[in-house]
């Protein structure tokens, strides 16, 4: 071996290595880190449909949440309307900012509804149009603008009204046993309160995901047709 030629060494080397990797069994490459992740999240949004069904899906799940709202904000509008008890002692204190209460949770509904019909235009449409995925970009506007003026408004008056209408009264406690009820009821708004609050956070993104979207589908529409 050592008498033999240096090529002679480096070509039998190079056997070696060729043999030994031939015998060796072959392990698959594991993927490399985060790919799991991003192809689960392609995955999740459509990434393999062309860009105007991805569009489109976007759309019908905008459209599910703004059902959802609509509903929620018509029987909110309904519910703050009618002459109750606690609106009567509004009245008697010269407090009128359950009008305004019930003005917000009209034009929520409407903000809802203007949402399921831009919505619903490209995902009941054949296929989606310029001035359709501007709409959409436009309804993401308006809706993170009216949730901060909403949140404002509600927040304002919650604390304006009068201490003797509050609800539960002022010093009420709920530690007697006779107020298992009223117990219950205040976790169970607690509970649709913190509900509520994840709704409307997922239909805000949602709502500025497929404008996003829409907006890129838009560069593409002179090919989609």
């Amino acid at each position: 071996w050592q008498r033999a030629p240096a090529g002679h060494r480096v070509s039998q080397v190079r056997r070696i290595c060729l043999a030994t990797a031939r015998a060796a069994p072959h392990r698959p490459r594991s993927p490399p880190r985060g790919a799991v992740a991003r192809r689960a999240l392609t995955m999740f949004c459509f990434g393999a449909l062309p860009p105007a069904e991805r569009l489109r899906n976007f759309c019908t799940t905008c459209v599910v949440l703004d059902a959802i709202f609509l509903l929620i904000n018509s029987l909110y509008t309904i519910n703050s309307s009618r002459a109750t008890a606690k609106t009567a002692c509004y009245e008697a204190h010269g407090d009128n900012w359950h009008y305004v209460i019930t003005l917000a949770h009209a034009i929520s509904t409407s903000v809802a509804a203007g949402g399921a019909w831009v919505h619903s235009a490209i995902s009941c449409g054949t296929s989606p149009q310029l001035p359709q995925t501007e709409h959409v970009t436009r309804f993401a506007y308006l809706l993170i603008i009216w949730t901060m003026c909403a949140a404002v408004i509600e927040s304002y008056a919650a604390e304006s009204g009068p201490v003797e209408c509050k609800d539960p009264p002022a010093g009420y406690s709920y530690a007697d046993a006779d107020d298992r009820v009223a117990e219950a009821t205040k976790r169970n708004r607690r509970i649709w309160t913190e509900l509520h609050a994840v709704l409307s956070l997922a239909w805000i993104i949602a709502s500025v995901v497929t404008a996003i979207f829409g907006r890129r589908v838009s560069r593409l529409l002179p090919e989609v047709g």
